[in-house]
């Protein structure tokens, strides 16, 4: 059984080594959010840990770099935006995709996620550097923060939403 596991696990990490290969040398210009997210569900979906990405991009859009920048909990991670810029200048990146994900499995941004690539789009404007989007991967899942029209349709939980206590006396 150890031996069908590392050997899934090999070819696991056969596979993302070349589909990684192909989006750095062979891959189709990536304009958007739905573009990126297989390269992106494969780095990021299977994490213990949120973990922070960047795709960087050249002026045709075609992937010039992937790198994980930071590492976080199992719930938050702390981004900096000066070295998101500073990366994408040593990269002579036109563009970024950005992404990070949640171990929780729901892809839903957060409003500190908003703030984040609001901040982000901020300080790479002012060195003429595009933020193309931000993507939240968890699981199977992705949405995009800046346009979420591209997202798939959310899965419906099977979790019961908690009604508050004012909704159950009401019933």
């Amino acid at each position: 059984m150890a031996s069908r596991r590392k050997k899934d696990v090999e070819t696991i990490a056969r596979a993302s080594r070349i589909l990684e290969r192909w989006y750095l040398r062979e891959s189709e210009p990536i304009y958007c959010a739905k573009d990126a997210a297989p390269l992106l569900q494969m780095k990021l979906a299977g994490l213990d840990r949120e973990a922070f990405a960047v795709l960087f991009l050249d002026s045709r859009h075609h992937v010039l770099a992937f790198e994980i920048m930071f590492y976080g909990t199992i719930n938050g991670i702390t981004v900096h935006p000066r070295e998101v810029a500073r990366a994408a200048l040593k990269h002579n990146a036109v563009a970024v995709i950005v992404a990070h994900n949640h171990p929780s499995g729901d892809p839903q941004p957060s409003l500190s996620d908003e703030r984040l690539t609001d901040r982000l789009c901020e300080v790479l404007a002012l060195l003429e550097i595009n933020l193309l989007d931000h993507l939240v991967v968890a699981g199977t899942g992705w949405a995009s923060i800046c346009d979420p029209s591209t997202a798939p349709a959310p899965r419906t939980s099977r979790r019961r939403k908690r009604r508050t206590r004012a909704a159950r006396r009401a019933a």
